[in-house]
């Protein structure tokens, strides 16, 4: 994928017409943001190209009258063009491009094809892959009613169930019931919750209901 380009460098582009060899000149500005039709002189245009820069693309938008505006799409390979001390980035259009956004063309030499190091533009970086969301947790259980909860905790008791806990007889006078039809003592289960969100026999997420309100 080529980059993408977020700023260029320089205030002044070309973008080049294959066919006819020619360059035609966009240059920036800061006030109102935008690009419009160049109309310095640029003498003794020199084709370069710069080692910093792999394949690229853009979009600039350009003024062509009081309120008028083109936007172009563009790639860039790192080919410059230089005018004594000005560095000129080389774009190429990838739809066509209106003739009245053409102002004034050039032509260029070529510099035994020279690389260099110029910097022409900065990339935007790539956002960072969000991190994973973390796994959801598992819905909560409901109480069970405090009747069941009486009934499944007298039943224990006429089995003589013992607390998986503390190994006491269970009373439901003291007990407590899971969501998943565990029987404890009020106090052990309360105290083991404390630390834990699961029941202490099956280790399923549960709530608690007691079996008597004292």
């Amino acid at each position: 994928m080529p980059e993408r380009i977020s700023l260029f460098i320089g205030f002044v582009v070309a973008f080049h017409r294959p066919r006819k060899g020619t360059y035609y000149l966009f240059k920036w500005d800061p006030s109102s943001q935008k690009w419009y039709r160049d109309h310095l002189e640029y003498p003794n245009l020199v084709v370069n190209r710069s080692n910093l820069h792999r394949e690229a693309s853009g979009q600039i938008n350009v003024v062509l009258g009081r309120r008028n505006t083109h936007m172009i799409q563009f790639v860039s390979d790192g080919h410059y063009l230089t005018s004594g001390e000005i560095y000129i980035p080389i774009l190429k259009a990838t739809q066509r491009i209106p003739p009245f956004t053409i102002y004034k063309e050039y032509t260029a030499g070529v510099a035994e094809y020279l690389m260099t190091d110029v910097r022409l533009w900065n990339v935007t970086q790539p956002a960072p892959p969000a991190p994973p969301a973390p796994p959801a947790a598992p819905p909560q259980a409901d109480p069970i009613p405090q009747r069941i909860a009486w009934l499944i905790a007298e039943d224990a008791c006429k089995e003589k169930e013992c607390c998986p806990i503390t190994m006491n007889e269970i009373s439901p006078i003291v007990a407590a019931v899971t969501s998943c039809f565990h029987v404890f003592e009020r106090a052990a289960l309360q105290e083991w919750m404390e630390t834990k969100d699961s029941c202490p026999v099956c280790r399923k997420r549960c709530a608690i209901t007691n079996a008597c309100e004292l």
